[in-house]
């Protein structure tokens, strides 16, 4: 394992406080970087839920400002892994702007980054030129 050289801050000394001026505090290393020989960090959860939470989100750039809020989000997954060829089944759910439902439901990788989705939308309205590119 190499580790970086450390790394140094320094504190100016309190109005008030005789003798030192400043005073050094030294970090140590900062980052390790493995060897060819070491195998890379992974994270696994066997369940990850979040239920009934909500966000809003206000947009102030616009002459007028737009809200997007969310509510009765939803969010499922088992066997989340950053181990590499590891899928994890998940869903997401939640109500958008109280006008309609947004469920998305499939598998998702973390290590190659990949997502096999279905995605059902109920009362909310896509503009056929917004596809554009898809």
């Amino acid at each position: 394992m190499q580790k970086l050289q450390g790394s140094r801050f320094v504190i100016p000394a309190k109005a008030g406080i005789q003798g030192e001026q400043r005073k050094e505090h030294h970090l140590g290393p900062l980052i390790s970087l493995s060897s060819k020989d070491e195998k890379p960090w992974t994270f696994k959860a066997g369940k990850i839920a979040v239920d009934k939470y909500q966000i809003t989100w206000e947009d102030r750039f616009l002459s007028e400002p737009a809200t997007l809020s969310i509510q009765d989000l939803a969010l499922k997954a088992e066997n989340f892994s950053t181990v590499p060829g590891q899928k994890a089944k998940a869903s997401l759910g939640f109500r958008l702007k109280e006008i309609g439902n947004v469920a998305i439901d499939g598998s998702v990788g973390m290590n190659p980054p990949g997502a096999d989705l279905k995605v059902a939308l109920k009362g909310i309205a896509i503009k056929a030129d917004s596809l554009t590119g898809c």
